[in-house]
């Protein structure tokens, strides 16, 4: 019975790699007519227009429509796409109408960081920074002050590989946790290192100032921030503060206005 089995598959088999051979030289004799480009996650951000990716791959340089295109070309001008930063991922193909199909993802950005020098970067979740080269700016937890990205991280586009006593590996942990929390994500617009390197929250609601201190007991402190959030500040009045000081061990101490 295997025996029979294996006869039975193996005109299939040859099928198959005969109709992708037939299929590939097709494509390969075709010339490009069109090209269609998808960008996901493009009503989120704007980072990679359509425009840019087309410009890309058909230019004043380098002409691809009206071209027969081989899977050497289309695998070159995936790795091209492949290499915009603010993409995660791209995949290109060819289809028997001539239309050469591009679908990319863009990366999910968490938080921005404005240097100390004033230069501006968006990191994703993953931790990939990713300069900032335009004015499209969404709406993300801003990190600011007494803080820099290494060359070495912006280069390699990654902060998880910093050692653990690294303030931006700390700070982006810290974002991972509030944006992860409902309840904070709606809360914190930008996080302030001073220049004693402590932190400082400034909220969406209200007219006060988070002293943090470190990020040391982090979700301790956090977690005792949004009971006083909810149990004391509705009764009190959410501007009768000035500053919220959360850096002394297990105490919250206000300031008035």
């Amino acid at each position: 019975m295997k025996f029979i089995a294996k006869i039975w598959w193996t005109p299939f088999l040859v099928y198959i790699i005969w109709i992708t051979s037939f299929i590939n030289s097709k494509v390969d004799n075709i010339g490009c007519r069109s090209i269609e480009i998808e960008i996901r996650d493009s009503l989120n951000y704007s980072f990679v227009t359509s425009d840019d990716i087309f410009n890309l791959i058909h230019n004043e340089e380098v002409k691809v429509l009206g071209k027969s295109l081989t899977e050497e070309n289309i695998r070159n001008i995936e790795q091209r796409v492949g290499s915009i930063r603010e993409l995660g991922s791209a995949e290109v193909y060819m289809t028997l109408d001539g239309a050469l199909h591009v679908e990319a993802d863009q990366r999910d950005p968490v938080m921005r960081i404005i240097s100390s020098y004033g230069n501006s970067y968006f990191v994703d979740k993953y931790g990939f920074v990713i300069p900032q080269e335009y004015k499209y700016t969404p709406r993300l937890i801003a990190v600011s002050g007494n803080i820099e990205v290494p060359d070495g991280s912006v280069s390699s586009g990654d902060i998880t590989s910093l050692p653990d006593s690294s303030m931006l590996k700390k700070l982006f942990s810290m974002v991972m946790y509030i944006n992860n929390d409902e309840f904070w994500k709606g809360q914190i617009e930008q996080i302030w290192v001073n220049e004693d390197w402590e932190l400082e929250l400034i909220p969406r609601v209200g007219q006060h100032l988070i002293r943090f201190g470190s990020t040391e007991r982090m979700e301790e402190k956090l977690n005792n921030l949004k009971e006083f959030y909810k149990g004391v500040l509705p009764r009190a009045g959410w501007n009768i503060y000035g500053e919220i000081i959360m850096k002394y061990d297990g105490q919250i101490v206000c300031k008035k206005r």
